[in-house]
């Protein structure tokens, strides 16, 4: 049989368009076995719920920018006059800055082994507010809005490749990264939420 792996490998993108896939991953995952396949299972017992309260975060938020979706480290060059040039503009899409922001926080704060404190936490998002010129005027929401923009990237590339491995049948290893990067890192940005919720 002869596969168009471009068209096979191509999904709904953002997060919003997954909802009528979601009963599709749901049935799959039923089917599944295994250990490493329970604890996947057990994660995404609330992940409707999880989809809604970010899709719903993000329709209350209506800001909208020209945003590059993969602004890291390694997607920035400098000159030697200091000049920066951002790269790899393939995920660019017109969407709310705090997604954007949140996915640069999630990327660079959890992969780098330096940041270990949550004064280190405090610095870092300050820094992302101050690199965007962003209309709002509180700081304490600012935060809570990029992290909620870090969940929602984060719950994206967990559906996003799990409807991925059963739309193609390929890359079953994508639970390793899933279990091990993605889940834990839900977990602690619900901490941090849930302390930006009750801060002064």
């Amino acid at each position: 049989n002869n596969i168009n792996i471009q068209k096979e490998l191509s999904v709904p993108y953002p997060l919003d368009c997954y909802n009528k896939y979601i009963d599709l991953i749901h049935r799959n995952l039923e089917l599944e076995k295994g250990r490493k396949w329970d604890e996947f299972k057990l994660y995404f017992l609330n992940i409707d719920d999880e989809i809604q309260l970010v899709t719903n975060w993000k329709k209350d938020n209506k800001q909208r920018n020209l945003t590059h979706m993969d602004l890291r480290f390694e997607n920035v060059l400098f000159s030697k006059k200091n000049k920066a040039t951002l790269i790899d503009l393939d995920m660019m899409r017109f969407e709310n800055p705090y997604i954007c922001l949140g996915f640069t926080f999630s990327r660079t704060f959890f992969n780098h082994k330096s940041f270990k404190s949550l004064s280190d936490i405090e610095i870092f998002l300050d820094n992302l507010i101050n690199l965007y010129s962003l209309k709002d005027k509180n700081k304490k929401l600012m935060k809570r809005n990029i992290l909620f923009g870090a969940k929602y990237i984060e719950i994206e590339k967990i559906i996003r490749n799990t409807y991925r491995y059963y739309k193609t049948k390929l890359f079953r290893k994508f639970t390793d990264d899933i279990l091990i990067i993605h889940f834990p890192i839900v977990k602690i940005i619900d901490n941090l939420i849930n302390r930006y919720n009750h801060k002064n």
